[in-house]
Formats: C-alpha cells, structure tokens, sequence
C-alpha cells in the first residue's frame, strides 16, 4: 500500500456487508477504502447462500449472475410430521455467494470506493481519528466500519464486549453434485434432537445439485449430527448418486452484541451480531444496517453531527431480530414431540395457507 492522507472511513473486510458500506459511503461523495486480509473479496463459499427475494432487492445489488436457485417455500419435518409452506411466488434466491460477493465489491468500486486486498489490519487505536496499521502503512481515518465476522478483530482490538460461546452457532454444510432434489423449488427442514437444539436442511441450487447441512451450538456434537443427516431417507435417496464438489464449517452468530458503536466506531453484520437467530441469515439486516452506518458517517464527516449508529439500527431491525430470537428461544426448549403435534394441528386448521400468503423471512414483526 502507498501512504494515504486522512480518509473519510476505512471498512474492515471485503465481504457483502463490508462492501455494501464501502458503496454506500462511497456513493454519498466519501473517500471510503476497504481493507481485506485475503486476495479477494468474499466468504470463499462458506455460506448457504439462501437469501430472501425480497430483502435481497432491498439490498440493491445486480444477484442476477450469482442467482444459481429460486425457491417458493420450504417443508418442515419433525418424528413422522410434516408441514408445508409453499407460495406461487419467489420467495427466496438461492446464491453462488462467492460472485454475489464479487458483484457487491465491482459495484462499491465503480461507485468510487478502494480496495486494499492481501492487507490484514491490526494495531487499532481509537480517538478523535481512528488508526490501525495496514500492510507496511499506517492509516488514519475519521471513521472505522468493522464488517469482519463474528470473531471480529476490530472488536477484540477495541474492547468490544465478546460474544457469548453458547450465541454461536458450529453450521456445516456439503454441496453435492448429481444429486437428485425432491423438490427443485422448495427447501426441506429436519428438527432432531441430534441436531442439539438446531436443525438440518437441504436446498436445492438447482435441478441437479443440493446442499445439504445443519447448525449446532455443541461443537462436541458435529460428529453425531453429520451421521444423522447423512441417514435421514429423503437426504439419502436425494444423494443415491451425487458426488460431493465442495463442504465448510462456519461460525455464525446468534445474538447482537450489546454494544455495536463506540464513538466513530461501528461494528456491521456478523461483527455486530445482525443475523437471523431462526435460520441465521446475516446478508439482509447485516447489508440494511451498513447503509445506516454510512448515512450517519456522512451526517458526522459533512456536519459534525454525532454519530448515532446504535439508536438508529436497534430503532429500525432491534425489534424484529428480537422476534426471531423469541422464536428461536421457543425451539430450544420445545420437546419434539410438542413440535410434532403443533405441525399437525397447524396443518389441521389451515396454517400452511396464511403462512403462505403472509409469510415472511426477514421482517416477521413490523414496528
């Protein structure tokens, strides 16, 4: 890297998040640089990549090149239960994440942005003017975004209250080739207790490929889950003849931290605890929050005004990933056998049709 002057903000990791910052900022006339320790930008295909239509228009970003599925709904099974949510319409795309973080990163460069690839960035200090050595530099910025994963070092660097172990969640995943998917446009969803309070699912990303994975937050248990999944009969006849192309393990956050912003400061997506705690899902909220934060660094670096990341998120998402933690704190303590007759009376009085007709992945509550 050359040296720089004074930047307007610096952003901490070259994924969808952090890119969706950098274009944002960039966007409102900024002088934004984007750090990354790796030579690309991306999750490297550790992700599911099962993403809601809806936010994912919200978002902005061109998916088209990266869009490999879509899906209309999902089954969910528990003991010899099973219910259905299918919609005519699309409900969610299924991703190549890898290029749908390629297209984030072009669109954050086009709209003016930088990227410094291969340049990890440590020795943070924070001040009026925050500054971290990049490489052989060291850099000054009026304003530092850290969208680097939930084991985020500009957290751990700047004293950023760690996240609790048993609020994140060990998911596997295999993507398997020449497989056969029961239903090209719906997701299946496994709750057993072998999941250790979470569950498996397989998604189609195509006519001819599937992934298949589950979460847990008993790291001890992957084992254990990976041989139940793989012995479910619909994974089984969906994989009589597929052959696997690719499989990860990945940390994915539970809950928000419970601070995400100290001073000109701010912690974004996985960073920040911004997922999803029913299905873990960090692209929508993580992407819509980052656009906060760069609406209230360039109120801060144009007017001087304070920047108040923290109300503003918490004040637009806080309730709806709070409704998604109540959800998932209802799973974790529901017997299966009480998850088995809440599917069939459900599907007794009709509830497949207004979940249907109504359902939402992200916004499920609406201030």
């Amino acid at each position: 890297m050359t040296k720089m002057d004074l930047l307007d903000a610096v952003v901490v990791g070259a994924s969808v998040v952090g890119s969706n910052a950098a274009y944002h900022l960039a966007k409102n006339g900024l002088d934004a640089l984007v750090v990354e320790e790796h030579s690309m930008p991306g999750k490297f295909g550790k992700c599911s990549g099962l993403v809601s239509k809806k936010g994912l228009d919200e978002i902005g970003a061109d998916y088209s090149s990266a869009k490999v599925n879509e899906v209309r709904g999902a089954t969910f099974f528990c003991k010899n239960q099973e219910f259905t949510v299918r919609s005519p319409a699309v409900k969610a795309i299924v991703l190549n994440r890898q290029v749908y973080d390629s297209e984030c990163a072009r669109r954050a460069l086009d709209a003016g942005a930088k990227f410094a690839y291969s340049n990890p960035a440590t020795g943070f200090s924070q001040g009026a003017i925050v500054k971290m050595r990049v490489g052989e530099s060291v850099l000054s910025t009026k304003a530092l975004i850290g969208a680097d994963g939930a084991s985020s070092s500009v957290a751990n660097s700047l004293g950023f209250a760690q996240m609790q172990k048993n609020n994140v969640v060990l998911a596997y995943e295999a993507e398997f080739i020449h497989s056969t998917p029961i239903d090209s446009r719906m997701v299946q969803l496994f709750f057993d207790p072998s999941f250790a309070g979470f569950f498996g699912w397989s998604i189609p990303s195509g006519d001819s490929a599937v992934r298949i994975g589950f979460g847990t937050t008993d790291y001890s248990a992957i084992e254990a889950g990976k041989k139940k999944l793989f012995s479910i009969p619909l994974v089984v006849a969906q994989l009589e003849n597929a052959a696997k192309c690719r499989e990860f393990s990945h940390l994915i956050p539970l809950a928000c931290r419970k601070q995400t912003q100290k001073q000109n400061v701010l912690l974004c997506g996985d960073a920040a605890g911004q997922v999803k705690a029913t299905t873990w899902g960090g692209i929508v909220f993580g992407s819509l929050c980052a656009k906060i934060a760069a609406r209230e660094i360039d109120l801060f670096v144009r007017e001087g005004k304070l920047i108040e990341y923290e109300a503003a998120w918490r004040n637009k998402f806080g309730k709806t990933l709070f409704a998604h933690n109540v959800l998932r704190g209802f799973y974790n303590h529901v017997d299966e056998n009480i998850l088995s007759a809440l599917m069939k009376a459900s599907r007794a009085f009709g509830a497949q049709k207004l979940f249907s007709s109504f359902g939402d992945m992200d916004f499920i509550f609406s201030a």
